[in-house]
């Protein structure tokens, strides 16, 4: 077929694609629940009236030992608390995410609800819990935000694949994208092929050279897959 007029035969990919683990529909957070989430699609980890009190994933004693760490501390000391329980249940980290203490006390804090927590628990989920002074005031669902498209990729195809667009066109194509915790591209898997080599190849540069927002558990970001489709446009005559 002819090179002229290739733009035309751009692909698309996907934006808000699922990852690879999709989570049962719950309440979206609002913005401000969590910084860095404005724009995004988030959730919760559990109904936020379904969230389980400390005392059912920590061991007895943690509230006790809570407050002695706050012996010397007042309203309105407040430290938040991300948990997260990773892919595999099992417990991941105990990170700040919002403090008005010092980074002392906050790292204090975090090591001892880290060794009062349950080594395991659902995959994928966790808390958020606020202390102040030294009271646990509250445990809160963690927001978690899937990865997803942010913006295309900006490549031009050589000539070989130009040539052979005519066999994807108005076809989707699968792809499993490794992420790391900024959003970057670490690696790519066409989950099926053309019958083209060089469109083949075009669809791993494309995916390569776009970009992505990462997945976010708090706020914070996290490695993962994204599963999303390379999308070629039906071309009218």
């Amino acid at each position: 077929m002819p090179t002229a007029g290739w733009v035309r035969w751009m692909p698309v990919l996907a934006l808000g694609a699922a990852a690879c683990a999709s989570a049962p529909a719950t309440p979206r957070p609002h913005p401000d629940e969590v910084r860095g989430i404005l724009g995004r699609d988030c959730r919760f980890a559990d109904p936020p009236d379904r969230t389980p009190p400390l005392a059912a994933i920590a061991r007895p004693g943690v509230r006790g030992n809570v407050a002695l760490w706050g012996l010397e501390l007042a309203e309105p000391d407040t430290v938040e608390l991300s948990v997260r329980y990773g892919e595999d249940g099992r417990l991941l980290w105990v990170e700040p995410i919002r403090a008005t203490v010092d980074e002392e006390h906050v790292a204090t804090l975090g090591e001892l609800i880290f060794g009062a927590l349950e080594e395991t628990a659902r995959a994928d989920w966790g808390v958020r819990i606020l202390v102040v002074a030294g009271d646990v005031a509250a445990v809160a669902p963690s927001v978690i935000c899937e990865p997803e498209s942010r913006s295309p990729g900006a490549i031009r195809p050589n000539i070989e694949a130009v040539r052979d667009f005519y066999l994807v066109e108005g076809r989707r194509y699968p792809v499993e994208i490794g992420l790391d915790e900024r959003g970057n591209v670490i690696g790519v898997r066409l989950l099926r092929e053309t019958r083209s080599r060089a469109v083949d190849q075009f669809i791993r540069d494309y995916v390569w050279n776009s970009s992505f927002e990462p997945k976010l558990h708090d706020g914070i970001g996290l490695p993962s897959t994204l599963r999303t489709h390379v999308e070629f446009p039906r071309i009218r005559r």
